[in-house]
């Protein structure tokens, strides 16, 4: 008897996950919304991904896609691809390793009738052949936005193709490839005259290269540099800045300032960083304008972190949660403690749970802390704390230590269609080691178990009842459950049931 042919789907999964995952009913509670991405791959993420992605939040469709397909949900594989599709977002799909063959041949097959770049580099890496037949499926298409990604993708090895892409695009107004024939890989003799007319041009259609490059041969585009977003603002200010007047340099910071853009800010705050009580006065400002997530969230290189961590430690003197709980998960500085400190001490029970949340995401140090933090909640009955425990009871083998006190939890979680408080009742039975041990009533228990898991939209539980029927058929035909087995296994296999399949050389 295999060791993982009951609980690897299930179990073994689930005590690797840091947070629980509860019913398909609850996708938060009391405004605390529970987070699937913990960094453990397991049955229960895919799960609650699952309810992201039919809420229309597909940050983890590609984890999502993945999951399902391990499980063998095939046909939701599809439709969930099909999903993406129609919202232009199959690029999240990273990996199609895990997917069967026809969805992996579907999957490319939409890539290539949506001419992805990726799909077509990985095409055309190793053939000449293939290269042409691309460049005039690309040709055909008349996509011109299209023509400069091949273009940009063959120049190297196909110059002359790429170039003649380029000069198609251009003379349909496509602004990338009008600037692109002012660089040195697609005009090597241009006039200067000429060059400041194609960069004009792209220019006014919006390329933002070209708007660049003008503005340096002419200051007057800085009025047209001005109208872009805030964030592209902030990079031109910071690659540029040398070819700015003060006037402007100084209109853009304010401007910065005023819109809340973090990394603006840091730049202001590094052009007064001279004036002690400006830089300070700026400081309490913007702390009492703008949430501290806005820079928490925000990423900056090493010349600008400094002012990122002054506007923290600003918030953290007032007190701010959220940058609480952002210090909180610094080992053991100043900073850390202080917010340790006041989180344990005068947090609301829904930040004392994020907190907690937070520490069981370090897998190697956070538990044990974590554990007592939410005992502590659930004792003043807070129903996140409880889900959340009891998660951490099965991946720390709580129940082994103290199972009296898991198995009041799980009892009272399992009334409310927990689907980890309902897998402890087959946990408890023992290890996969210990199947022989089972009795029959202990093979009904946990059939019914993952009946009602299925039932709860929870697909792996099918994986627990192949493997109940995988070992009965094998290891005891005398069981009362044998000939009831062997009799739904061939009605499945009569129905094309790709799972009872699976079992048919055991009949």
């Amino acid at each position: 008897m295999r060791s993982d042919s009951i609980f690897t789907w299930s179990f073994k999964k689930v005590v690797l996950s840091t947070f629980l995952i509860t019913s398909s009913a609850i996708a938060s509670t009391n405004n605390v919304k529970i987070n699937c991405d913990l960094k453990a791959e397991s049955v229960f993420q895919t799960f609650c991904y699952e309810k992201e992605f039919i809420k229309g939040n597909y940050e983890n469709a590609d984890k999502l896609i993945s999951g399902l397909s391990r499980i063998e949900e095939n046909q939701k594989v599809k439709k969930y691809i099909d999903t993406l599709n129609k919202h232009n977002k199959l690029d999240l799909i990273k990996y199609s390793y895990s997917l069967n063959r026809e969805n992996r041949d579907y999957l490319k097959d939409l890539r290539i009738k949506n001419l992805d770049m990726d799909t077509i580099k990985s095409d055309i890496r190793y053939s000449r052949d293939k290269r042409d037949l691309w460049y005039n499926r690309i040709l055909d298409s008349k996509k011109y936005s299209k023509y400069v990604e091949f273009a940009l993708l063959i120049e190297d090895v196909a110059p002359q193709k790429a170039k003649n892409l380029i000069e198609i695009a251009s003379k349909h107004n496509n602004a990338k490839a009008i600037y692109l024939l002012t660089t040195d890989d697609f005009s090597l003799y241009l006039d200067k005259d000429k060059k400041i007319k194609l960069l004009e041009k792209a220019a006014k259609l919006g390329n933002k290269e070209a708007l660049i490059e003008i503005f340096k041969e002419d200051y007057k585009w800085i009025s047209s540099i001005k109208k872009l977003k805030d964030d592209d603002l902030v990079e031109f200010y910071i690659k540029n800045e040398k070819f700015l007047k003060y006037n402007d340099k100084k209109h853009l910071l304010n401007r910065f300032v005023k819109n809340g853009n973090a990394k603006g800010i840091y730049l202001k705050l590094k052009s007064i960083q001279m004036h002690k009580y400006g830089y300070n006065e700026l400081i309490n400002n913007i702390t009492k304008r703008f949430s501290s997530e806005k820079f928490i969230n925000s990423e900056v290189k090493y010349n600008l972190s400094r002012y990122k961590d002054d506007i923290l430690e600003k918030y953290i003197e007032n007190n701010d949660i959220k940058t609480m709980l952002y210090f909180s998960r610094y080992g053991k500085s100043k900073l850390a403690i202080k917010a340790k400190k006041y989180i344990l001490n005068k947090a609301s029970k829904k930040d004392m749970f994020i907190f907690a949340q937070e520490l069981a995401a370090n897998r190697y140090h956070g538990a044990e802390e974590s554990i007592k933090i939410l005992e502590k909640l659930s004792n003043e009955n807070y129903t996140p704390a409880k889900q959340l425990l009891m998660s951490l009871y099965l991946k720390e083998k709580t129940y082994k230590k103290e199972p009296k006190k898991v198995e009041k939890l799980a009892n009272e979680l399992a009334k409310k269609n927990n689907l980890e408080a309902l897998y402890y009742g087959i946990v408890k039975l023992g290890a996969p080691s210990d199947l022989d041990k089972l009795s029959t009533k202990d093979f009904k228990k946990i059939l019914s178990i993952s009946d009602k898991m299925q039932k709860l939209g929870f697909a792996a539980a099918k994986k627990i009842k192949l493997g109940v029927y995988r070992y009965i058929l094998k290891n005891r035909k005398d069981s009362p459950l044998y000939n009831g087995i062997k009799k739904e296994v061939q009605e499945g296999i009569k129905n094309n049931d790709a799972l009872m399949k699976r079992l048919k050389y055991m009949l």
